[in-house]
């Protein structure tokens, strides 16, 4: 299910602001990966966002492993930009 989240402007904004060192993007689509530790263990974690034409809205995906090699899906969405500006 793809469900809208508020102020996907500010969350991208974040996005951008984190890690950079494994983002990559061709314009139109960010690949992101990291890790992430939670409960004691370290998760390998990636995430794509494929922005829409208008470049206001966009859907993105997330997966997770434990191991870096098997991916499960995390969150899956799609998101309209709403109050920050673009940078």
């Amino acid at each position: 299910m793809i469900r809208p989240i508020q102020n996907a402007g500010c969350f991208v904004e974040c996005l951008k602001r984190g890690s950079t060192k494994y983002l990559t993007s061709d314009g139109k689509v960010w690949n992101r990966t990291w890790k992430q530790d939670a409960k004691g263990r370290t998760y390998h974690c990636r995430s794509t966002c494929v922005f829409a034409a208008d470049g206001k809205t966009f859907t993105y995906n997330w997966d997770f492993s434990e191991d870096g090699t098997s991916w499960k899906p995390w969150i899956k969405g799609l998101a309209t930009r709403t109050g920050c500006s673009r940078t």
